[in-house]
């Protein structure tokens, strides 16, 4: 009578024994490796262990130079046989977090802080060590090491600057993963890409785009009286303005446009006609954020204009629909975004040969885009029958598109890549 008791026991305790002996494994492995130090933080739901782990990295990788920085990555422990999922984050990564494919797989998941970033930067910033190909040596070191612990199938993963990040990851070392898929991920040719003007001139429906015109033209037409509350908004909020706060206005006009499409946090029917309430106006005004110019906003990440204005490419401001409208912002640029005296001169090759590489050699990756998201004015043009790389556009989407926004069809054809490419079966 009391074998079945002992068995149900023993499995039991065999299951619990098996499960920490992955964990100790790890633990083991995690202290064994030189150059870097281990902080046990608390598991995200379903995972056996996460880890927040600081890896000395060279600053330069390609030279003499002996500097090094500590690079933050977070572990986040299921299975070693699982597939592995590389988070290449464009920015900080300020705390762990479980991301859509690595909840979608049940996998492991490594999130990896971009390096001058947060965290991640050197005592001594030398601007000329940001680039792709510094960055993408970062991520396969960072690969290769956990490797050597987890044996099934590996995907690198990235949303925006961290999607274009896992783009260049796969151009520099396109074996190093099995999957790779980029959420909007532009790839811009100039530090001023001339294909975001005409996305929002054509983007959406002519009566929206003219209400956000006309709701642009107001907001200057009425600077007098937005103005005060743009004050106290900036005061409120500890907010300060490199080029004063009569320009920070205009950009933050200027850029209205492209946030609305970017974001989608107001519709084209909140879009106030009329300055009869010119709170509502604010409000709406206010909807597409302020601390994009400002210098504390720009701070945190400071290293991403370096980069946008020296390889990645970024956009500017079409100003002259607006006439004697615009009174401050003369030249529309991002130069006051770094310090002065850093050299902005911009390398046009880079993205050109990631976009040649993309077109040509770049299998097994999934592209997601929105369709009313400027950033897709610049996304990867496949060239049908090149590679087996699959492009989704979400109708209507914005730059929050993610793989759970399209419909069930369309994930199907999703998870049916992912499905071929890794060799598993997604529930």
């Amino acid at each position: 009578m009391y074998k079945p008791f002992l068995f149900l026991f023993l499995s039991i305790f065999l299951i619990g024994q098996s499960s920490c002996t992955k964990k100790h494994d790890l633990e083991g492995f995690l202290k064994g490796l030189s150059n870097v130090s281990i902080e046990e933080i608390d598991s995200l739901e379903g995972y056996q262990s996460c880890y927040k782990i600081m890896l000395r990295q060279k600053v330069d990788h390609f030279g003499t130079d002996t500097s090094t920085f500590l690079q933050k990555i977070y572990l986040s422990h299921f299975d070693v046989s699982k597939p592995t999922v590389i988070v290449t984050e464009g920015y900080s990564a300020n705390k762990n977090y479980l991301t859509e494919l690595a909840k979608l797989l049940d996998a492991n998941q490594i999130i990896v802080e971009h390096r001058y970033f947060n965290d991640s930067r050197p005592q001594e910033i030398d601007w000329k060590y940001l680039n792709i190909k510094q960055a993408a040596e970062d991520h396969h070191i960072i690969t290769s090491l956990f490797k050597e612990f987890y044996d099934g199938k590996w995907l690198s993963t990235g949303i925006s600057k961290g999607g274009q990040t896992c783009l260049y990851y796969k151009y520099f070392y396109p074996n190093d993963v099995d999957v790779t898929v980029p959420y909007v991920a532009p790839i811009n040719f100039s530090k001023e890409e001339p294909r975001v003007f005409n996305f929002l001139n054509t983007v959406g429906s002519d009566s929206c785009r003219q209400k956000v015109f006309e709701f642009q033209k107001l907001l200057l037409k009425h600077r007098s009286e937005i103005m005060p509350l743009f004050e106290q908004y900036a005061k409120d909020n500890g907010m300060t303005f490199k080029m004063g706060t009569k320009a920070a206005f205009e950009y933050c006009v200027l850029e209205f446009s492209f946030a609305f499409w970017q974001w989608g946090d107001l519709s084209c029917n909140e879009i106030p006609k009329l300055a009869d309430d010119i709170n509502s106006v604010f409000q709406a005004f206010e909807k597409v954020g302020f601390s994009f110019f400002s210098e504390e906003g720009t701070e945190p990440i400071r290293p991403f204009y370096y980069q946008a204005l020296t390889e990645i490419g970024f956009y500017t401001y079409d100003i002259e629909p607006f006439g004697d409208l615009i009174q401050e912002v003369k030249d529309p640029n991002f130069n006051f975004t770094l310090p002065e005296g850093v050299d902005t001169s911009y390398n046009y090759q880079s993205m050109r040969a990631v976009n040649d590489f993309l077109q040509t050699k770049g299998n097994h990756i999934i592209f997601i885009y929105g369709e009313y998201d400027p950033w897709s004015a610049s996304a990867v043009q496949l060239i049908p029958d090149q590679t087996n790389a699959l492009k989704m556009v979400k109708a209507g989407g914005n730059h929050k598109t993610r793989i759970k926004s399209f419909d069930q069809a369309e994930k199907e054809m999703i998870y049916g890549k992912l499905e071929e490419w890794l060799g598993i079966k997604i529930e």
